[in-house]
């Protein structure tokens, strides 16, 4: 009984999914800015780098924050 997370790239989400998916959790990546969505749609969580560092992992990581007004509540199943 509960939507998936769409996880995609800003550009693919636009141009190939939109606004048919704006009522679905939008986990969205752009490397430079903050995430835009096309119609009334929001992103939820942002993944705003692949080449971060956390204490303890010796590779790059992702990076990535949850928006304004989402919490992790939000996302459990």
């Amino acid at each position: 009984g509960k939507y998936p997370i769409i996880y995609s790239n800003e550009s693919f989400y636009n141009n190939e999914l939109g606004a048919r998916f704006n009522r679905y959790l939008l986990f969205i990546a752009n490397y430079q800015f903050a995430p835009y969505v096309e119609g009334k749609g929001k992103h939820n969580i942002w993944q705003y780098s692949e080449r971060g560092h956390l204490h303890g992992i010796g590779e790059r990581v992702d990076l990535s924050r949850l928006a304004k007004g989402t919490t992790l509540q939000d996302l459990m199943l």
